[in-house]
């Protein structure tokens, strides 16, 4: 949108195992997914199942914290796009 700013929201999660952590195979199974469904780039099917794991979340657990505007040089943004190996384009 013309004259919008991108910013990074920041929340605190009480509980640890309230995070969805995609990466274990008994968390996969119980979803009733496999790896190869996680890192498909079939968006339908991903969204799909990404709806289905967002209306399993407990929110209560979750607060605000802050919202820190958004720069190509922030260090999260800057430590996001090592991670991911992908070049921040100025």
């Amino acid at each position: 949108m013309p004259g919008s700013r991108r910013s990074l929201a920041r929340y605190m999660l009480k509980a640890a195992d309230s995070v969805c952590n995609l990466d274990d195979p008994k968390h996969l199974i119980a979803l009733g997914l496999r790896p190869s469904d996680v890192v498909s780039r079939d968006y339908a099917v991903s969204r799909a199942w990404a709806l289905r794991i967002h209306g399993l979340w407990d929110l209560r657990g979750l607060s605000f914290e802050d919202v820190t505007p958004l720069r190509l040089d922030h260090p999260a943004l800057v430590e996001a796009s090592n991670t991911i190996v992908r070049r921040i384009a100025k």
